[in-house]
C-alpha cells in the first residue's frame, strides 16, 4: 500500500523564509486564472490560500473546476507582484506535479462572494462554512471558549455539564418535549436553562462551576435569537452580588480587549429604577447620549400629585449639534420620527439657543416662560446648537423607543464601539394581566431589607440580580439566589403557584433546600449574542455552524419533518 502525504505544509504560512523549498500543498481550488503559456491557481484551506504557478506544458489547469480538492508539489518562489492582503503574497508555488484527488460540481453559491441568497446560503451550509467569513467567526468563537475556560480554571471553577433532557416547567418560554419510550404519557424537556441544576450542583459541595451549556427555547425569532443556542453558565458559592459582578467584569473586559481591541477599564453600574429615569429601557445603548432630564417638577410645580399619580413624565432630551450638523432639515426629520410612535405635535417643544421654535401647542405658551427655558437648557447642560426636546405628558418606555428611533435616523458617528453596562436591582416581580410574574425566575433572591414587604405589597420587593447589557443588547444576567425552603416556597405563593403545582415541578428542589444550602449566585452569558458583540456583527447565525433559519427550519437537512 503507497501511503500518500497530503501536504508539508498550509495553505497560508508560506513566506520568504520558504523560496527554493520543495513542498506539498492540499486544498480547494479558490480561482483560477488563465494567462497564455501560464495559469495562476488560488489554493486554499483554513489557514489561507497560497497562489499556484502552472506551466500548461505540466498540466491544461482548464479542466479544473473551483472547488474541486487537489494536491500539488511544487518549488517556492519569489513572487513579482506582491500581494500584501496575503500573509503568503510575498511568494507563489512553481507546480512540477498535480493530483485531483476529488472533482467538484459547479457550486450553488459563490464561496468568494458574500452576497449569496440567505435560504440557499443555510440549505447548502457545508459550502457556506468554506468562506472565510464564516470560517474567521467560527474559529474566534473556539478561540473564545478557550479564553474562557483558561480565565475561569485559573479561579478554580469545575466544568461540569448537566442534562439536556430535563424536568418540563411553565418558567419560561414554551418547553420542547421528548416523549418517553416506556409510556407515551410522560415526557422529558429539552433543557431551557440549567438553572436547578447549577443550584444543585453549589448543593453538592462544589463551590464554583460552568460549562457551555446547549439550551432551548420555543420562541419567536430575531436576528439575535435561536431556538437552540449556547450559554456560558456559571455559579459560585459563599459570594456576594458584588463579588460575581467583579469577577465577570474581568472576563468581559478581557475578551472585547482580545477579539475587538477596544480598552475598558470598567463597567459602570446603574439600577433598574435610574437606567428607566435617563433611557427610558433596562437595556440602554450607552454608546450615544440622548439621556433623559426630568422636568415635570420644574415646569408643573402645582398639578405635580396629579403628575404623578398619572405616571405621566414630562421630559427634556438634548440633541447634541454632533447628531445632526449635516441635516439640514433635523426639525422636520425630528417630527417624523416622534410621529411614528404617536406624539402628538401639540405636546412638544423644541428649544435652540434662546428661541422657541414654534412647533408649540397652549402647554409652551402656559408653562415654558423665559426664566423657565433659561433654567431648562442649564438643567441639560445644552450648548448653543444643541437642540432641547421636551416631551410633555409621556410614558418612560414609549420615549425610549424614540430615543432609539432618533438615533437610527440620525445616526451620528460613535465615539466608542462598545459600551458595556450593568443594570442591577430589577424589581423581584412585574404584573401581567393582574398577575405577579418574576421578572427574571422564582430562584431570584430579593435584597434582605425587602424580604418584609413580601407579605404587605411584593411590587416594592427588589432583587439581587443583575443584566450585562452592550449596546442596547442584554448579553447576560444573573443574579443571587434563595437558598431557604420557606422563602422559596413563599416566592412560589405570590407568584399564585399551587401546592400540587409546587410538589409536582419543584418537589425535589424544595427537598433540596432542607439539606444545608450555601449562600450562592451565578450568572448565564449568551455565546454567540456575544461573539456579535464583540464583532460587531448583528446576526447569530454568522456564529453557529448549523442554524436554523427564522422559522426554525434546517434548510438542509429539511428538518423539522415528520417522523417515519
Amino acid at each position: 500500500m503507497n501511503i500518500i502525504k497530503y501536504r508539508t505544509h498550509n495553505c497560508g504560512e508560506l513566506n520568504k523564509n520558504n523560496i527554493g523549498q520543495y513542498v506539498i500543498l492540499s486544498g480547494w481550488i479558490h480561482n483560477i486564472r488563465n494567462f497564455g503559456y501560464f495559469s495562476f491557481l488560488d489554493l486554499r484551506d483554513r489557514f489561507g490560500i497560497t497562489q499556484l504557478k502552472i506551466n500548461k506544458k505540466i498540466y491544461n489547469s482548464s479542466v479544473l473546476n473551483n472547488e474541486s480538492i487537489i494536491t500539488i508539489k511544487g518549488t517556492v518562489l519569489e513572487r513579482s507582484k506582491i500581494n500584501n492582503n496575503l500573509y503568503t503574497g510575498k511568494i507563489e508555488v512553481l507546480v512540477n506535479k498535480i493530483k485531483v484527488l476529488n472533482d467538484s460540481k459547479k457550486t450553488p453559491i459563490i464561496i468568494a462572494n458574500n452576497k449569496n441568497n440567505e435560504n440557499i446560503r443555510l440549505k447548502y451550509r457545508y459550502l457556506d462554512l468554506r468562506r472565510e467569513f464564516l470560517t474567521k467567526n467560527i474559529i474566534m468563537r473556539n478561540k473564545t471558549y478557550i479564553e474562557i475556560r483558561k480565565y475561569l480554571l485559573n479561579l478554580s471553577f469545575i466544568e461540569i455539564d448537566t442534562p439536556i433532557l430535563s424536568v418540563p416547567t411553565s418558567e419560561g418560554a414554551r418547553n420542547f418535549t421528548v416523549q418517553y419510550r416506556f409510556d407515551n404519557k410522560y415526557s422529558y424537556s429539552l433543557s431551557q436553562s440549567p438553572q436547578i441544576f447549577k443550584q444543585l450542583i453549589m448543593m453538592g459541595g462544589f463551590d464554583k462551576y460552568f460549562q457551555f451549556a446547549k439550551c432551548f427555547r420555543d420562541e419567536d425569532f430575531r436576528s439575535n435569537r435561536q431556538i437552540e443556542f449556547t450559554q456560558l453558565d456559571c455559579e459560585m458559592s459563599f459570594i456576594n452580588y458584588d463579588e460575581i459582578l467583579k469577577i465577570f467584569e474581568r472576563l468581559i473586559i478581557i475578551l472585547i480587549k482580545k477579539f475587538n481591541g477596544e480598552n475598558i477599564r470598567r463597567i459602570k453600574r446603574i439600577t433598574y429604577k435610574k437606567a428607566i429615569a435617563k433611557y427610558g429601557t433596562d437595556k440602554p445603548d450607552t454608546r450615544y447620549s440622548l439621556k433623559f432630564t426630568n422636568i415635570t417638577k420644574l415646569v408643573f410645580n402645582d398639578n405635580l400629585k396629579d403628575k404623578i399619580k398619572n405616571k405621566k413624565e414630562t421630559i427634556a432630551i438634548k440633541i447634541p449639534f454632533y447628531f445632526f450638523k449635516k441635516n439640514k432639515n433635523i426639525y422636520k426629520s425630528l417630527i417624523k420620527t416622534v410621529q411614528k410612535h404617536d406624539i402628538k405635535i401639540k405636546d412638544l417643544v423644541f428649544l435652540n439657543n434662546n428661541k422657541n421654535k414654534g412647533l408649540i401647542g397652549y402647554k409652551a405658551k402656559s408653562h415654558l416662560t423665559k426664566q423657565l427655558k433659561k433654567n431648562i437648557k442649564q438643567l441639560v447642560k445644552a450648548s448653543k446648537k444643541d437642540i432641547i426636546v421636551i416631551f410633555f405628558d409621556q410614558n418612560l418606555l414609549k420615549l425610549g423607543q424614540i430615543r432609539k428611533t432618533i438615533y437610527k435616523t440620525l445616526r451620528p458617528k460613535l465615539n466608542k464601539k462598545i459600551a458595556p453596562l450593568w443594570i442591577t436591582k430589577f424589581p423581584l416581580f412585574k404584573k401581567v394581566k393582574n398577575k405577579l410574574k418574576s421578572v427574571h425566575h422564582p430562584f431570584t433572591a430579593p435584597i434582605p431589607e425587602h424580604i418584609k414587604y413580601l407579605k404587605t405589597n411584593p411590587e416594592l420587593v427588589k432583587s439581587q440580580s443583575y443584566d450585562l447589557i452592550i449596546n442596547g443588547i442584554e448579553i447576560g444576567g444573573g443574579s443571587i439566589r434563595i437558598n431557604k425552603k420557606d422563602l422559596q416556597k413563599q416566592i412560589f405563593r405570590i407568584l399564585g403557584y399551587s401546592k400540587t403545582k409546587m410538589k409536582v415541578e419543584f418537589g425535589f428542589f424544595l427537598e433540596a433546600l432542607e439539606f444545608g444550602t450555601p449562600p450562592h449566585g451565578g450568572i448565564a452569558f449568551g455565546i454567540e449574542r456575544l461573539m456579535s458583540i464583540l464583532t460587531l456583527e448583528k446576526d447569530i447565525k454568522n456564529f453557529i455552524a448549523f442554524p436554523k433559519n427564522k422559522y426554525g427550519i434546517d434548510l438542509m437537512c429539511k428538518t423539522p419533518r415528520k417522523i417515519l
